[in-house]
């Protein structure tokens, strides 16, 4: 795959922002995670960031712009690599990033990301979906000192962003209104949906299946794949990734009270939970008029198999304490960042 580089300078709408070049002798230490084909020396030699003004900082964001075409699936990926000589251990340098508004990692550290190493190129990938009748025409990406940090800025390296075809192969969309062009290439991979309803679905972080890819995985809602039923629907075993992750599938019934609204308050409560004591949302299919939700598989049952009366050993009171008091906390902290989290820079 043919890919450009290019200076942001067209897509950063930031106030005040630098770009530093920092030594160009220090050896770059690729990895088995990110080859030395990832991207271009130069690339990770090179950073974009906020300024010295750490209390400037704090008062805006370090903000992309990226033209998109609607109706599509892209893959945002992000490059750091930790090359600053004031920079020498974990939490010296923490920021949030915030993918269409959203936070998506409120702790991001390239150090401890890469080992406590120096050098060390790192890449996060993020999947997005743009709706057809979201109005903007721009993905927006942005990077927020964290007050936790020793040194309150925001790193990084360089950016790509990857389009996906639809399932009928066609990479063409609609566009609202015109944008600069933007740098990167595109990635054709078969798999991304539209759903075929009048309302919106939400520009959430997870992946999007076909209803074709769905019931491969769960080899055509196979009565020997079902593990339960809920108020939902029927839960599915299923496997994807070529048959490497299993996942449980749960498939609204058809008739049942909860429309589409309710499927879409779902999708965006679930995405955003990423707890040990919470199943997480892998995807959701939206196509021909079936509603669902692709979760991690719960091997070992639900918590709720391990408090009553079932074949399964009962959890000890003190680790049920510190069940609820490990998700509460969570769930307590991920309010006040919603409520504290930063808008356009």
């Amino acid at each position: 795959m043919l890919r450009r580089w290019d200076v942001d300078k067209d897509y950063v709408t930031s106030p005040s922002v630098e770009s530093l070049h920092i030594d160009t002798k220090t050896k770059l230490n690729f990895t088995e995670k990110t080859p030395n084909y990832t991207a271009p020396n130069e690339v990770y030699r090179s950073l974009r960031n906020m300024g010295s003004d750490g209390s400037a900082n704090m008062r805006f964001n370090l903000t992309w712009q990226l033209p998109v075409d609607l109706g599509f699936t892209y893959l945002l990926r992000l490059h750091f690599c930790q090359l600053d000589p004031e920079i020498n251990s974990p939490g010296d340098l923490i920021f949030y990033i915030y993918i269409q508004d959203r936070c998506v990692e409120e702790w991001a550290d390239v150090l401890r990301w890469s080992g406590e190493q120096k050098g060390v190129p790192v890449v996060k990938d993020y999947t997005v979906f743009v709706p057809l009748n979201q109005d903007k025409a721009n993905l927006s990406l942005k990077m927020h000192p964290n007050p936790q940090s020793k040194t309150w800025d925001a790193q990084i390296n360089a950016i790509e962003l990857f389009k996906f075809n639809d399932s009928s192969a066609n990479l063409a969309g609609p566009n609202p209104s015109p944008s600069p062009k933007i740098s990167g290439g595109s990635n054709k991979k078969d798999g991304t949906s539209r759903g075929g309803g009048s309302s919106s679905l939400p520009t959430n972080l997870c992946r999007h299946f076909s209803i074709a890819e769905i019931r491969a995985a769960t080899n055509s809602f196979d009565e020997q794949m079902g593990v339960g039923v809920g108020g939902f629907g029927k839960v599915y075993r299923g496997y994807i990734d070529d048959g490497s992750t299993c996942v449980a599938v749960k498939r609204l019934k058809r008739g049942s009270l909860q429309g589409i609204n309710e499927f879409v308050n779902e999708i965006e409560m679930l995405s955003q939970l990423r707890h040990l004591n919470l199943v997480s949302l892998i995807s959701y299919c939206y196509e021909s008029n079936e509603m669902i939700l692709v979760y991690d598989f719960m091997g070992r049952g639900t918590l709720r198999d391990h408090l009553y009366d079932s074949d399964n050993p009962s959890l000890p009171w003190e680790q049920r304490v510190e069940i609820c008091i490990g998700t509460t906390q969570w769930l307590n902290k991920e309010d006040m960042y919603k409520r504290q989290a930063p808008h356009s820079g």
